[in-house]
C-alpha cells in the first residue's frame, strides 16, 4: 500500500489543489491543524467516555462489552457517545479556522460545513449528523464494522460535490489502521459497497499524526482499515460543500432560526455559523437511493462533460 502524497506545500494554491484532487480524488495535509486543539478534544472525549463506563475505572483499559451501534454503526444513544458528540470542542471542529480556510481555498469562498447537531429520538434514532465521532474497537473485540466496507460518501448523501475531512484525534499508525483511499477510483463513477479484504496495490494510507487532515471527494472510494492494536481508535469526519451544490433536506435544520438549534449551547460560541440561506434545499433524506450522477466542478464524471 502506498503512502499519501502530502499536499501541505500547495495548501494555499486553489488551482494546484484542484488539479491534484481531479487526478487523485484526495488531498492529505500533514500537521494542518493545531495539535493542542486536537489533543484537548481527545482528552475531553476520553474523559466523557470514561465517565460513562467505556473504560475500566481509573484506566484506559476498555470495559466490555464493546459499545457499538446497530449493524456496526456508531453507538448513537449511548450516553458516553452522545456526551462526547455534544462537546463544544467536537461541535467546533468543522469551524476550526485552519480547516475552514483550507476548505474554502479548495471549494470556494462560499464553502460551509454541514450541520452536525441533531437530537436523537425514538422516531429518529440515526439523525443526520455531518460530523461523526468514530470510536473503533480493536478487531479482536469487534471483527467488522460498517466503515470497513469500501464505499463512497455519495451513496449516503446523494450530493456529487460534497467533501469529507477525516481527522485523527490520536496518533493512528498502520497497526491501529485509520482510513485508506483508492487514488483515482473516483473517476470510475459509482461502485457497489463491498467489504475490504485486501488493501494492497491501488490503495493509499499513512501513519497518521495528531493535526493531520485527509480530504476527499464524495466519489472517492475509501474504507477503514482493521484496528489491530489493543486500544480504542478515535477519529472524526466532517463534511463541507459550497452553496452551488444542493443541500439535502436532512440537513435543512442547519438554517438560521431552525427550531432544532434553539437550545444548542454551542451556538453561543463566536465560531458557529448557520447554513447559508442561499443554498438550494432538495427534498432528500440520507440513505435514500442516490440520484443519477451529474456533472462535477471538481472531478471527472463518466458520461458527463467537465464543468
Amino acid at each position: 500500500m502506498q503512502d499519501f502524497e502530502d499536499s501541505s506545500p500547495i495548501a494555499s494554491d486553489r488551482a494546484a489543489l484542484r488539479e491534484r484532487l481531479r487526478a487523485e480524488g484526495y488531498l492529505f495535509f500533514r500537521g494542518l491543524m493545531d495539535r493542542d486543539v486536537i489533543h484537548e478534544l481527545a482528552a475531553q472525549t476520553k474523559a466523557t467516555l470514561g465517565e460513562n463506563g467505556w473504560f475500566e475505572p481509573g484506566t484506559q483499559e476498555l470495559a466490555l462489552p464493546p459499545r457499538i451501534g446497530e449493524a456496526g454503526r456508531s453507538p448513537h444513544g449511548d450516553p458516553g457517545y452522545e456526551g462526547a458528540v455534544a462537546l463544544d470542542a467536537f461541535q467546533g471542529l468543522s469551524y476550526n479556522a485552519q480547516l475552514r480556510q483550507l476548505m474554502r481555498t479548495l471549494i470556494g469562498d462560499d464553502a460551509f460545513p454541514l450541520p452536525s447537531w441533531a437530537q436523537r429520538s425514538a422516531e429518529n434514532p440515526y439523525p443526520a449528523r455531518a460530523s461523526v465521532l468514530r470510536t473503533v474497537y480493536p478487531q479482536s473485540l469487534v471483527s467488522v464494522h460498517n466503515g470497513m466496507y469500501e464505499h463512497q460518501d455519495y451513496r449516503v448523501f446523494g450530493v456529487v460535490d460534497m467533501f469529507t475531512a477525516w481527522i485523527p484525534l490520536i496518533p493512528i499508525d498502520r497497526t491501529m489502521g485509520g482510513l485508506a483511499v483508492r487514488p483515482g477510483g473516483h473517476a470510475n463513477g459509482q461502485l457497489t459497497d463491498r467489504l475490504l479484504v485486501d488493501a494492497g496495490s491501488g490503495w493509499a494510507t499513512t501513519d497518521y499524526e495528531v493535526g493531520d487532515v485527509l480530504v476527499f471527494h464524495a466519489l472517492t472510494p475509501h474504507a477503514a482499515l482493521p484496528n489491530n492494536s489493543d486500544r480504542l481508535r478515535l477519529s472524526a469526519d466532517t463534511r463541507f460543500q459550497s452553496t452551488r451544490a444542493p443541500l439535502v433536506s436532512a440537513f435543512a435544520y442547519g438554517m438560521r432560526d431552525s427550531p432544532e438549534f434553539i437550545d444548542a449551547p454551542f451556538m453561543r460560541n463566536e465560531w458557529w455559523e448557520p447554513v447559508p440561506e442561499t443554498v438550494k434545499v432538495v427534498d432528500r433524506e440520507l440513505f435514500e437511493a442516490e440520484p443519477p450522477l451529474s456533472a462535477s466542478e471538481f472531478v471527472p464524471i463518466p458520461g458527463h462533460p467537465e464543468i
